[in-house]
Parts: structure tokens; C-alpha cells; sequence
């Protein structure tokens, strides 16, 4: 009997060891509340200012392409897209879509518009996409100004039919849709960089607020004094001489208490 009895302690306080009180956390995350909410609010509004402030605007002008795989048709020939051909292009098109980003592409636009930037650079400024799903290459060109944006693809579909057809030969390039000079932005995003920012803000103050209270040992309550001393408080008495706050209740009713047995006491002398 005293063994089960020992062994039923053993579990008692093997489950109160593992056990785990996460209302310290919540109520302390709902007592910095406020504070995480400003401080969410402070990071979304200061990265939507710096952006809005000191990041440049980018204007995007697109173009669609077909390179057109006609190798041993004669020129009258060409008018019509054959089916063996429209699987050549599409099993090619990623062959062609590096062929728009050479350097002898970047050459020949250069001298039609004068790029300022370097060849390097123009992996960023210039986006060849290639569907080998259907086979059209989509060419973006991405810099500050709406016009010159324009100006630069303009200046590939000018140029580089020639150069494909010089490359791979027997392929025809055809312009879908030609460039248009852009209307809106096309970054960077507001958006994005402001909830990014508002999510770090939001992440950094709540992992701060429960690091902080994970450290604090101190306690607080009678459930913390028995689950870490593992004395059972039957009862207890507010210390009235020890107030923390000077406009609690207790602190109020014990100093108007003091107040009024001194002026009791200086009648009665």
C-alpha cells in the first residue's frame, strides 16, 4: 500500500515538473500590448517614409516576342508558322532568350541609345523571360525613367531580328506587342517593404516582451510561490505598511487611516 502511495508521488510530482504555465506569457503579452501595436505601426510607417523618401521609382516598358525556327523554307515560305517549327521553338526558346542577353545585343542597342549602364549591370536592368510552354519570350527593361524605359526596348526590337537571324540560321523574329512607355511604377513596392518592415517590428518587440519575462524569476502570485517551493499557502494577508503603488486602493485607505488616528490623537492631547 505505502508502495503504490510512493509511486503515485512520483507521477504527482513528475507531471507537475513537466508541467508548463504559459498565462504568465499571455498575460504579459497582453500587458505590453500596446506597446507592440506602436512599435508595428512605428516600423510600417518609417519603411513606407524611407521608401517613399529616398528610394528612386522604377518604370517598367515590356515587349513580346516569337522567334520563329524556319531552317530550309524559302522565303515565301515563312508566312505561316508550321507545326514542326512551333515545337523547335519552344524546345529553343530559352537558347534564344540567352542570345537576347549578350553582349553583342547590349552593343547593338548602345549604339541606337545610349545605355548608362555597363553590361554587368544589365542582368538587372533587363529581363528576358522565355515561355516553353508556348514559346514567347517576354523582354522587360526596368530603369528610373518612364521614357527611357521605353526608348531601350524600342531599340531591341530594332536590332535584334537581325541579330537572331545572323545567329541561328533560317529564324525569323517577330515582334508581338511593341513597347508602350509606362504609365505606373512598377517598384518598388510599397506594400511589401512596409509589412515586411511592420513583421520585424512585430516579431523583434514579441520576442523581446517574452525573452524579458522568461528571465523574470520573481514571484508573483501564490501559484508561483507553491509550484516552486512546493509549500501549500492556505491563506493570506495584504501587508498594508508595504504598498508598491502610491495610488492603490490600499495605499489610499491605509494612509487616510494614519491621518485620522494622528489628528484623533492631537484632539484628545
Amino acid at each position: 500500500m505505502s508502495l503504490q502511495n510512493e509511486n503515485s508521488g512520483l507521477v504527482t510530482d513528475q507531471t507537475e515538473q513537466d508541467y508548463i504555465d504559459l498565462r504568465p506569457v499571455i498575460e504579459r503579452v497582453f500587458h505590453y500590448l500596446w506597446l507592440i501595436i506602436l512599435i508595428t505601426i512605428i516600423c510600417g510607417v518609417a519603411a513606407f517614409l524611407v521608401i517613399w523618401r529616398f528610394i528612386p521609382s522604377k518604370y517598367t516598358a515590356t515587349f513580346t516576342t516569337y522567334i520563329n525556327n524556319n531552317t530550309g523554307k524559302m522565303e515565301e515560305e515563312l508566312t505561316t508558322v508550321a507545326n514542326g517549327d512551333l515545337v523547335a521553338s519552344k524546345s529553343l526558346s530559352a537558347t534564344y532568350a540567352q542570345l537576347l542577353k549578350s553582349y553583342r545585343v547590349y552593343e547593338a542597342v548602345n549604339k541606337v541609345v545610349p545605355l548608362n549602364f555597363t553590361y554587368e549591370d544589365s542582368e538587372k536592368a533587363i529581363e528576358v523571360i522565355a515561355e516553353t510552354s508556348t514559346g514567347i519570350i517576354t523582354v522587360a527593361v526596368t530603369t528610373k525613367n518612364p521614357e527611357y524605359s521605353r526608348q531601350i526596348a524600342q531599340a531591341m526590337t530594332e536590332v535584334c531580328p537581325e541579330i537572331v537571324s545572323d545567329v541561328v540560321e533560317g529564324s525569323s523574329m517577330k515582334i508581338v506587342d511593341i513597347p508602350r512607355t509606362p504609365q505606373e511604377r512598377s517598384g518598388p513596392s510599397y506594400f511589401k517593404w512596409s509589412a515586411a518592415a511592420a513583421a520585424a517590428g512585430f516579431l523583434t518587440v514579441m520576442g523581446t516582451v517574452i525573452w524579458a519575462g522568461a528571465r523574470d524569476d520573481r514571484i508573483k502570485t501564490i501559484s508561483d510561490f507553491e509550484r516552486r517551493t512546493g509549500i501549500v499557502v492556505i491563506g493570506s494577508v495584504h501587508d498594508l505598511r508595504q504598498v508598491t503603488r502610491r495610488d492603490s486602493s490600499y495605499g489610499k485607505y491605509y494612509q487616510q487611516y494614519s491621518r485620522y488616528n494622528r489628528s484623533k490623537r492631537r484632539k484628545k492631547d
